[in-house]
């Protein structure tokens, strides 16, 4: 694989082919599992697991994943399933170019660390990663302090977990977005605080 193919990512850290190797098998794996997360197929019904939330996996996994090529391979997967939705769907909204648009210039080093940050408070173990991924970019946007953002992914998580109405997929995805619910933080955030 030429390292062209890795121009979009503006990475500035070196990878050799034992990452690229790594890569291309977990970047498969984000790419199919952010698709089906994205399309809705992904039920809160699902069987429990300690390493996977809503079929994503979570601060659990992210712990057992190696530094260099799993965390890797893992983040530029997450990315290739971004890029792959918004080719199926045909547009991008505003939210989505807010919660994943400045990855573009960030490298992969500092996402992996961006994520690292987010785990290290064991209140938001259970959350996915690009959860946690995308509400450190806000968070260091200046958006929202961390713990409106977690706090947000946190109780969102819960409203999934013991949701027991069937919903089409489109449906599920808008009534649980974590992009809309970091968007309601950010504003609650910004908004002066009316007094009644």
């Amino acid at each position: 694989m030429p390292k062209s193919h890795l121009a979009p990512y503006r990475t500035s850290v070196c990878l050799s082919s034992r990452h690229l190797r790594a890569r291309a098998m977990l970047g498969v794996a984000g790419t199919i599992c952010w698709l089906l997360c994205a399309s809705g197929s992904c039920a809160s019904q699902e069987p429990k697991s300690e390493t996977r939330t809503r079929g994503l996996i979570n601060g659990h996994a992210w712990a057992m994943l190696s530094d260099d090529q799993g965390k890797i391979g893992y983040f530029l997967g997450l990315l290739d399933g971004w890029k792959a939705q918004q080719d199926l769907k045909g547009y991008v909204t505003v939210g989505e170019i807010l919660a994943m648009g400045s990855t573009e210039n960030i490298s992969l080093q500092n996402a992996i660390d961006l994520i690292d940050q987010g785990y290290k408070d064991p209140a938001n173990i259970e959350l996915p990663v690009w959860w946690v991924f995308m509400a450190e970019v806000a968070i260091k946007r200046g958006d929202m302090p961390p713990d409106t953002a977690f706090t947000a992914l946190r109780h969102l998580l819960t409203q999934i977990m013991t949701n027991a109405e069937a919903l089409s997929a489109d449906k599920f995805n808008e009534k649980f977005s974590p992009i809309n619910v970091l968007n309601a933080a950010k504003e609650k955030t910004v908004s002066p605080k009316v007094s009644p």
